[in-house]
């Protein structure tokens, strides 16, 4: 199949269950396709193999674990200098994460 399909490409006509079209018109909207392209994006995604849609999954929640542990090590510096600048009788800055 080709990446774009084409007024000669194969058609199917389809009915939808009430406001799917709606649905599908505003996701096709959000994401800068026709109706017709998100309708073939969206069929084309059910195709991924099982293996393959875990193996990605996997992949985000490490770099999702990674982000995570990065912004622990970014508050409790933010944290540590807030305490600095409090012993010091400064204000800590506005942006602190700190409450």
């Amino acid at each position: 199949m080709s990446d774009r399909p084409g007024r000669a490409s194969d058609q199917f006509n389809l009915r939808f269950p009430d406001g799917m079209r709606d649905r599908l018109k505003e996701a096709a909207r959000e994401s800068g396709r026709s109706l017709n392209a998100e309708i073939i994006f969206r069929l084309d995604a059910s195709f991924i193999p099982p293996k393959e849609i875990k193996a990605q999954l996997d992949e985000l929640t490490r770099i999702i674990s990674r982000t995570q542990e990065r912004m622990s090590v970014l508050e409790a510096a933010q944290a540590a200098r807030d305490s600095r600048q409090t012993q010091r009788g400064l204000k800590p800055r506005p942006d602190s994460t700190s409450e």
